[in-house]
Formats: C-alpha cells, structure tokens, sequence
C-alpha cells in the first residue's frame, strides 16, 4: 500500500486538499495519507521535519491551483523563492529523493513551466500531471486513484492456448535469463507475476510461497520499477522477504533506490540483518548517491544506524548536497549517533 503525501497551499488549495484526503483514505487508509505536519514542536528544525515526513512517502502529490505559482508573503515576495517554504522543500525533498511526484492541476490551473520555476523545481515541469475538474471531481479523482492503485491482475481466461509458448521451447524465464533482453515473441504468463506482486504488496506468505513454486520471478518488477523484494522490504513483511532471498532474490537490487535504503527508512530491524545474512551491501548507494545511513539518520532510526555502523558501513559517508550523517539526524538524537560514529571510527582504526 502506497504511502502519499498531499502538498498544497492553505490560502490557494486548502479545500481541494481536503476533498481529497477524504477521497484517497477511502482505498489506501487514512494512516498513509500525509496532508499536514502540525506536530512541529517549538524548537525543532521545520525542514528536517519535512524531509522525513516526504522521505517516509511513496507519491507526493502537488496540489496546483491558480494561485500556487505567484502566491507572495507579507512582503511581497513570492514564497516559492523562499527556500524555507515549506512547499518548496517538500516538492524538492520529493525530486532529491527519487519519490513518484504527480502535479494535481485543480480550478482551471495551468501546469507551470520550467522558467517560471525557481531552479531546484525546475524538474516538476516535466512531471506528467493529472487535471481534476469541479464538475467530473469523482471521475477524475478516481483515474488518480486507478494510476496508484496495482495494475489489475488478469484473468487466466485471458491467457489464450494460442499465445502459449509451443511445446518444446525453452521455458520463458530461461531465455530472459540468457539473452539481454527477452524475445517478445515469448510471452510469460502475466497473472504469475500480478499475482505475485500483489501478494508481496500486501505480506500474503503462503500465496507467495505458492506462486514462487508455481515459477513466478523472484525478482519480477512492478510498474513502478520497484522489485517485488523491496515492496516486502519497505512493508516490513520479514518471512516473505526471507522465502523471496531463499529462492534467488537480489538483495542488492536498485531502481533509483536500493532495497536496503527503502528498509532503512522504515526502521524493520530484523529485515535488515536477513538482507545483510543474504549479502545486501551495507554501503550500496541509490542512484542520487545516498547510502542506507543517510536515510537512517535523515529518519531517525538510531538502532538502523547502529546496525549499519556495525556492518561496516563508511561513517563519513554524506548526503547528495554535502550534509553529513549528523547533520541530517533530528536534533534530538544528534548527540547519540555522533557516539555511534565515534565508535565506528574507533572500530576502524583498530
């Protein structure tokens, strides 16, 4: 099930916001949906705050009403050059951290393009965005919906006796693995791999032992890039994760991000040692450059970061934009990780 943050201006959007919210707790549950972060306690740093709440979601979803581009504060400048507004550090934590971001065009508004960006949002005006109207608001919200929602799983009257492979030829999953890519002339039957998407999504062991039986790939993708072990990972789900790495999962598989980046931000402790018993890399790198560490810390997961530390992982490590381990952590657990890291380097010079 998708985590999805809702970013949106309170005195442009508010109330299409709000509509919304209510729409999607509807199929995804209301405790993965993120709207507000009105628990900034006096004294902490807002945009490490925002960096967790956005970094913990799968979609960030930007709200775009008429408004939303030139909107200024008590002086007249327009908060979207502020780099402490909180929009646009959720939008940029969104792009930095390779999240689906899905521009949401309400009230007749326009999709702003590249140069009326400031240049650290640049990159949204490339994102595909959905429209939704006041008078097709429940069409259009459910296509949204439908886009995050699985692809449907086929039914296997579906499957044709004449789009079969012929008998005698090489079992499908053989010849993906032999060739760079697989023949399209080859079908594979799709509802294994639906199937076993769905049943890793959603932590469903014995259908997940069954399909794997039944020849589904240990590390068949989904739509979104995503491997079938990372869903189980980022879920937490510990013995789906363990029969996926018994029967040939890669542990140390990535598409944007790495199986053990999505589990360290979620704090799973026990999925983390089986991928690392299984020989997960601890300082495998996510394509913007950040290891398992920094999420850890970013999050902070202080018993992940221990483990991480222990496993080796370079302390010295630092985030795409320079900031070390210790200054992406919550202020409040600062001063322990920095005597994890002192141990660390300790360890290593020994």
């Amino acid at each position: 099930m998708p985590k999805i943050f809702i970013s949106y201006r309170r005195d442009d959007t508010a109330a299409w916001a709000g509509r919304m919210f209510d729409h999607l707790k509807q199929p995804f549950g209301s405790a993965n949906i993120f709207m507000d972060v009105d628990t900034i306690r006096p004294g902490a740093d807002f945009v490490e705050v925002l960096e967790k709440a956005v970094s913990a979601c799968d979609v960030l979803i930007v709200v775009i009403g008429k408004n939303w581009l030139n909107v200024t504060d008590r002086q007249g400048r327009r908060r979207l050059d502020d780099p402490n507004d909180f929009v646009r550090i959720e939008i940029m934590t969104g792009l930095k951290r390779d999240i689906l971001v899905i521009p949401v065009l309400v009230d007749n508004a326009d999709m702003p393009r590249q140069d009326e960006l400031p240049a650290p949002l640049a990159p949204l005006s490339r994102r595909n965005a959905i429209e939704i109207r006041h008078a097709r608001f429940d069409a259009d919200l459910a296509g949204l919906i439908k886009h995050l929602q699985p692809i449907p799983q086929p039914q296997p009257s579906s499957i044709k006796e004449k789009d079969m492979p012929p008998a005698g030829d090489p079992d499908p999953e053989e010849r993906q693995r032999a060739a760079p890519e697989p023949s399209p002339a080859v079908p594979v039957d799709p509802s294994l791999v639906e199937s076993l998407i769905e049943a890793c999504k959603a932590g469903r062991l014995e259908e997940v032992k069954t399909l794997l039986n039944q020849g589904a790939d240990p590390d068949a993708k989904y739509k979104e890039g995503w491997t079938v072990l990372m869903a189980a990972a980022d879920q937490g789900y510990l013995e789906v994760v363990k029969i996926l790495l018994e029967k040939g999962a890669d542990p140390n598989a990535k598409d944007g991000r790495t199986v053990l980046s999505l589990t360290a931000r979620n704090n799973p402790i026990k999925v983390l040692k089986r991928l690392f018993h299984m020989g997960a890399d601890p300082n495998a790198k996510d394509k913007l450059g950040d290891t398992a560490l920094i999420l850890a810390a970013l999050n902070g997961h202080l018993e992940v970061a221990k483990l991480l530390l222990e496993k080796g992982v370079d302390p010295n490590v630092r985030a795409t934009d320079g900031r070390t381990v210790l200054d992406v952590v919550p202020a409040e657990c600062r001063s322990e990780l920095s005597e994890m890291v002192k141990a660390s380097l300790r360890r290593g010079k020994a």
